[in-house]
């Protein structure tokens, strides 16, 4: 017996639309950061589709538009403006915009979600300026390979940097009104030694360092994630030792030599 044919049929959505560009185009995993999508034939509603509302996806995260939410505004046929959702984790995801009637945007749009590195705790919490052998362990979040550990620097947005400051990275460091800010690690000393063990755990060893400002660390992943400056943590002059024996030597008109 001969099998009876299966057919499929494609049906094409009432409504076409299309992507062209998103800016900016990155932001931090922590979400909040507001970006313009430009393309066209981006519909509210549509008839015989009450009850679907248009869509933007980043990734798996959606954001659907709601009436009176800012977080997804149609400003008209061709532009969204849209507040990013947070991510579980840094890297490139395609952004697609769906209409009510299902049809998708095409092709997608790429948005790079930058790492927030977080330290929770340094163990141990003290070393001398001039120990040099002490590994010092950090446990946090979201740490990168290829990670720098700066000690004793302290982060200043760009129009705060001046000519002859010592900047060992730029990137995100916080959104503040649905804007990204971005600020520069600058001052104290990188560690010698970097150990990444994996995401949460960064083992240190860090040179000596007499004249630094602060005691506090700061991470700076390769992807321009900065974290934010970990105070306790002290890097302190060390403890002059005490002499074991004290000789008196007579001296000249009454006085001692010690």
């Amino acid at each position: 017996d001969l099998t009876p044919p299966i057919y499929i049929e494609f049906i094409k959505g009432e409504s076409d639309p299309s992507l062209g560009s998103i800016t900016p185009d990155k932001g931090l995993v922590t979400g909040e950061t507001i970006v313009k999508i430009i393309g066209n034939d981006f519909r509210k509603s549509m008839e015989g589709f009450e009850g679907q509302v248009l869509k933007v996806f980043f990734g798996e995260s959606v954001v659907d538009y709601v009436y009176g939410d800012n977080k997804l505004v149609i400003e008209d046929h061709k532009t969204l403006s849209v507040t990013v959702p947070k991510s579980s984790k840094p890297g490139v995801v395609d952004v697609r915009v769906e209409n009510p009637d299902g049809s998708p945007a095409i092709p997608p749009l790429k948005f790079t979600y930058i790492s927030k590195p977080e330290i929770k705790d340094v163990n141990p919490k003290k070393i001398f300026t001039n120990d040099t052998q002490t590994e010092i362990t950090i446990t946090g979040e979201m740490f990168m390979p290829g990670a720098k550990v700066v000690l004793g620097g302290e982060t200043k947005e760009k129009d705060e940097v001046k000519s002859g400051d010592v900047v060992h990275g730029t990137g995100i460091y916080e959104v503040r009104g649905g804007k990204n800010i971005e600020r520069s690690v600058v001052g104290g000393v990188i560690a010698t030694s970097i150990t990444v063990v994996d995401d949460k755990t960064i083992k240190v060893k860090f040179p000596e360092a007499f004249d630094l400002k602060s005691s506090s660390l700061i991470i700076i992943n390769p992807d321009g994630g900065i974290s934010k400056e970990y105070d306790n943590f002290k890097h302190e002059l060390p403890i002059p030792t005490k002499p074991l024996v004290l000789e008196a030597i007579p001296g000249y008109e009454s006085t001692v030599q010690l």
